[in-house]
């Protein structure tokens, strides 16, 4: 019994040294013996492939007769040269005659291959490593495009509504200019309208007035001729009563008459032809029209509606000085 457990001994710590071997000739870096070097190390080693693998410690049996059953469980190798026995409680197997000896060395190595799960489930292979940090900088790459695509597109679309934004700016700028200068046209042309008007207003009383002046200056010719008419009239007058003598004074008494009222004496016809008929006090110096009669004064014939002498409709006068 002892020598069939010393055989699986050895048969367990052989293929255990080929699977690591294996492992180590796969690029994994917690194959080998340097454990330290596997945990602070996430990618495999190529120096692997050269490296020897050191020799697992070999098994030292006791010299003492093994007495007792082959357990069901076989004892496994750890990582670097260490022997563990599966299950010392179960185990009836015992090296050197020493039951006790041995239940303590495998309890005192009981607890490593529980670090080793721990171990191995901390550590990720290198290959998955490889893959999620080419993973991590395909994503890195494809972010970077990402933003630099929306920062295009925000710049692109900034630069649009700034554009917008300069001529929404410019047609105001534009439409209010335009608005002023069309105020000041209106009214400009307003006023404009309003000077056409007045200059209008005042061309027509301009007419008017030349139209009005041609009439007075025809009324004054009009005027002038009949004074002058007249003038010459009682011019001839007092000559022919000059040229007439005392001798014919009885004969011009009526020509006198007609002109001033009554037939006095020679001596005293003259001044009584040259009294006002209406007052009686002041020379008559007023040739009234159209009647032709030399009987009033100024003031007397100013206020007449007719002649004093015949009763004629007075429709003008004409005032005579004899000096």
């Amino acid at each position: 019994m002892a020598v069939e457990a010393h055989r699986l001994l050895l048969a367990g710590g052989h293929r255990q040294q080929q699977q690591q071997q294996q492992l180590a000739s796969a690029g994994w870096p917690w194959a080998g013996a340097d454990e330290d070097r596997c945990a602070t190390t996430a990618r495999p080693s190529q120096h692997h492939h050269h490296q020897q693998q050191q020799p697992q410690q070999e098994l030292r049996l006791h010299n003492a007769s093994c007495v007792g059953v082959l357990a069901p469980r076989v004892s496994t190798i750890a990582a670097g040269g260490q022997m563990f026995l599966g299950d010392a409680a179960e185990s009836d197997v015992t090296f050197g005659g020493g039951g006790a000896a041995a239940r303590q060395e495998v309890t005192a190595v009981a607890p490593a291959p529980k670090r080793r799960k721990r171990a191995e489930q901390q550590q990720t292979p290198p290959v998955f490593q490889v893959c999620a940090a080419d993973d991590v900088a395909a994503q890195f790459q494809q972010h970077i495009v990402d933003v630099n695509r929306l920062v295009f597109q925000q710049t692109a679309n900034m630069w649009a509504a700034l554009t917008e934004l300069r001529r929404r700016q410019a047609r105001q700028v534009v439409a209010a200019v335009e608005a002023a200068a069309a105020t000041r046209l209106r009214a400009r042309e307003e006023e404009v309208q309003r000077t056409a008007r007045i200059n209008g207003t005042l061309e027509e009383r301009a007419r008017s007035l030349y139209v009005e002046a041609q009439l007075w200056r025809d009324l004054a010719r009009a005027n002038e001729a009949t004074a002058n008419e007249l003038r010459a009239e009682l011019q001839q007058a007092l000559d022919d009563q000059r040229t007439r003598g005392a001798p014919g004074a009885g004969a011009d008494a009526d020509d006198a008459g007609s002109c001033c009222r009554g037939g006095e004496d020679g001596g005293t016809g003259t001044s009584l032809a040259r009294t006002c008929a209406v007052c009686g006090l002041s020379a008559a110096d007023v040739l009234l029209l159209p009647c032709r009669h030399l009987c009033a004064c100024a003031p007397c014939a100013g206020a007449a509606r007719a002649c004093p002498a015949c009763g004629c409709a007075k429709n003008g006068s004409v005032c005579v000085n004899f000096s």
